[in-house]
């Protein structure tokens, strides 16, 4: 499961996370005046906002590299556990003087991370039954025919791409670097439903290598996992099982920090004495 519809499916789960988070706190305080939904929503946003730059700050090298990729939000890119903590330390201050706000809060906040907890349980469940990596044919930049299996035996990465989607264009880089950063890991660019030329064009225009860049002119990938959007990035063991996917853009630290999470015993991250 990538999304719903053209939503990232942690950007749903947090959302509906959030929404049982303040609802609890306004049915549970529905005698303090409001005061506890208002300090759960001050706390999620302080919460979230700490959780990114916690992040950064992790990463704060490769960061440096590309500035505007702090504000790329969607790259998924939060240590939760820094906002957690960071959203109950807020709970306990404001209202340490005001038991009866802080019981609801506190419970509200147990409520929402339980639910974010279940859901993304239920999210796991769901992709054990998604199909593994599709055997369909595939074309080179140079008119070859290649079938994606045949790419089993290490683990894999497959980046959904076109040349008219900006976010797309921007990911290429980082999924180069990548790539010399993880030589255990293949990583295919493969371009959704546009003929060589437009792609060739795209590429020699931006300076993006061709280097793993393969053509689905029917879009077969997107139809597979029921893509309604790109980018999307699958990650694949090496026996073709999805392990996990991405619905938008990425930047290169939260690649990073995914691919060593996938597959701790079969990379080999070279720059990570440097970026550590």
């Amino acid at each position: 499961m990538t999304g719903v519809g053209p939503f990232p499916v942690v950007a749903v789960l947090a959302a509906i996370a959030f929404f049982v988070a303040w609802l609890t706190a306004k049915l549970l305080g529905r005698k303090d005046g409001g005061q506890a939904s208002s300090f759960i929503l001050d706390a999620i946003f302080l919460g979230v906002v700490s959780a990114r730059i916690a992040f950064v700050l992790r990463w704060w090298r490769d960061y440096l590299d590309s500035p505007i990729s702090i504000i790329t939000i969607a790259d998924g890119g939060f240590l939760w556990q820094v906002g957690l903590a960071v959203a109950a330390i807020f709970l306990w201050s404001r209202s340490r003087r005001t038991p009866a706000t802080r019981r609801p809060a506190f419970a509200a906040l147990l409520v929402g991370v339980l639910t974010w907890f279940g859901l993304d349980a239920v999210v796991a469940h769901m992709r054990e039954s998604e199909p593994p990596m599709p055997a369909f044919s595939v074309t080179t930049l140079d008119g070859q025919a290649v079938d994606l299996s045949s790419f089993r035996g290490r683990p894999v990465v497959v980046n959904v791409w076109a040349t008219w989607c900006p976010p797309c264009r921007r990911e290429m880089p980082v999924f180069r670097q990548a790539s010399e950063a993880f030589p255990g890991v293949v990583f295919l660019m493969l371009n959704q439903g546009e003929d060589v030329d437009t792609v060739r064009a795209v590429l020699a225009r931006q300076s993006l290598g061709a280097s793993h860049v393969l053509l689905d002119p029917d879009s077969k990938m997107m139809q597979a996992f029921g893509l309604k959007a790109v980018p999307g990035t699958f990650y694949f063991d090496a026996d073709g099982h999805l392990l996990d996917s991405h619905l938008g853009e990425l930047t290169l630290p939260p690649l990073r920090t995914q691919l060593r999470r996938l597959f701790p015993s079969s990379i080999t991250d070279t720059n990570s004495k440097e970026r550590t």
